[in-house]
């Protein structure tokens, strides 16, 4: 059981320290908020909210009936408040921005991808009939405008949408083509396409740095410079299964890491610039990691691995990297230190105890001291003469060895919710105790959706 929780990695840098349990079926879309304050994760039965800090839900979305799966999801920058507003897409077309605008898109069928672009406020949506729409947003009343357009393309299957650094519009055909659209008009940038005869599952961008990264699920993921659409690198992810499987590639720590899942239950990140292989992170489950994010929360990145199981309960892996007190077995450690620190305090208590009489003899006798008794009901306890001097140093380090018990303390209550997690996980997965540790909500009852197209 220990090894199904801990990471085999090729380096120490990211450690397994959750795994957040509360879907059933598939999970095929996450993201987190730009601050890192919250994940949602989409699939068969809804969406679900986590609140980072803490790992745990905050709010449960199911989905049913006419509305089907959850698909692809997002964050909306909002201009009233701090906090972002969830938009997400489900199997059979239908686009919900918070609880403000829920309505079908035109020629409604799967959203495979939508991506927001938070200066312009616009969204971008695509879906399975080949049809890429665009809406403009009101970011104060949550609404979707009826300023936008759709255009549908002949024979593309729009994978991804992203925006570029100019605005314009991305759209990554799974088998053929990269298309470069006009944010203004929709309409073919230039008339014409880039990148032909490619196999696309996942693609990711980031308009600052120029680049974008492709999954290919027959080989890996390839870096691309975005100006000149040209390949930069190649990540190859090794495969083990005959049919080929998507997996979303992401960025991670400031976009010097390109992160991607796999087929067989590891989650490979690998250096930009050099192309080197960093870490492999596994559970050994042989599951299918379709799905990965990214954050940064409080100075800390965290990369997020979401398990695709048709049948049972899915699984979101959640890689912390390591700090000094991050790894939940340096809680033992951290306890010797105090234990430690406590045991020279005690050792040196008839010292520092001594202080006071060693000053009041050491003024009327020129610095010294004679014996010192201290009687205890159990046993008579004889303290040698000491200078002054000694017992001053003996006081300075018994203060010292208390500012050390102080502060592995501090450190300890600052570390606290991650180190009980972490080991209250690892205890009730050890014991086969509640498969729901972490979830302090009811399930909603089976979704009725039919099996979604992956």
């Amino acid at each position: 059981m220990l090894q199904q929780l801990k990471a085999i990695s090729t380096t120490t840098s990211y450690t397994l320290t959750d795994m957040l349990e509360g879907h059933s079926g598939l999970i095929l879309c996450m993201a987190v908020t730009e601050d890192g304050r919250y994940l949602v994760s989409g699939g068969e039965d809804g969406c679900i909210i986590w609140e980072l800090r803490r790992m745990k839900i905050v709010q449960r979305i199911p989905t049913s009936g006419i509305k089907g799966a959850v698909t692809a999801v997002g964050w909306v920058r909002r201009e009233d408040t701090i906090e972002e507003g969830l938009v997400y897409g489900t199997h059979n077309g239908w686009i919900r921005l918070e609880e403000v605008f829920f309505q079908q898109i035109i020629s409604p069928s799967e959203i495979l991808s939508i991506a927001y672009e938070p200066i312009s406020n616009k969204m971008v949506v695509s879906n399975r009939k080949g049809v890429v729409s665009l809406f403009p947003i009101d970011p104060i009343n949550m609404k979707i405008t009826r300023e936008g357009w759709a255009k549908q393309f002949e024979n593309t299957l729009p994978i991804a949408v992203a925006f570029d650094a100019q605005l314009n519009i991305l759209v990554f055909g799974a088998y053929d083509s990269i298309y470069v659209l006009e944010t203004g008009t929709g309409d073919l940038h230039n008339n014409s396409s880039v990148l032909h005869a490619i196999n696309i599952g996942h693609a990711v961008c980031n308009a600052k740095q120029n680049i974008f990264c492709v999954d290919n699920p027959l080989q890996g993921c390839v870096l691309y410079r975005l100006n000149e659409k040209q390949v930069i690198r190649t990540f190859e992810v090794p495969r083990e299964r005959k049919q080929a499987r998507p997996k979303q590639v992401a960025f991670a720590e400031s976009c010097s890491i390109v992160v991607s899942g796999s087929d067989h239950g590891a989650v490979y990140m690998f250096h930009r610039r050099s192309g080197e292989l960093l870490q492999k992170l596994t559970t050994k489950n042989n599951s299918w990691i379709q799905s990965v994010s990214t954050a940064n929360i409080g100075g800390t990145d965290y990369i997020f691995a979401g398990e695709a199981l048709q049948d049972g309960n899915s699984r979101i892996f959640v890689f912390q990297k390591s700090g000094f007190f991050v790894k939940w077995w340096l809680g033992a450690p951290m306890l010797l230190v105090m234990l430690a620190a406590a045991t020279a305090v005690y050792q040196n208590a008839l010292l520092i105890l001594s202080l006071p009489f060693g000053l009041k003899q050491a003024s009327g006798n020129g610095g010294t001291t004679p014996p010192i008794a201290i009687t205890a009901p159990e046993a008579h306890v004889v303290v040698p003469a000491t200078s002054l001097s000694t017992i001053a140093a003996g006081s300075v380090m018994g203060a010292l060895v208390l500012l050390v018990v102080l502060a592995a303390a501090t450190a300890a209550y600052q570390n606290a919710p991650l180190i009980t997690n972490s080991n209250l996980t690892f205890a009730l997965h050890l014991l086969g105790v509640g498969k729901r540790a972490r979830v302090n909500e009811k399930t909603p009852e089976p979704s009725t959706t039919p099996e979604t197209s992956v």
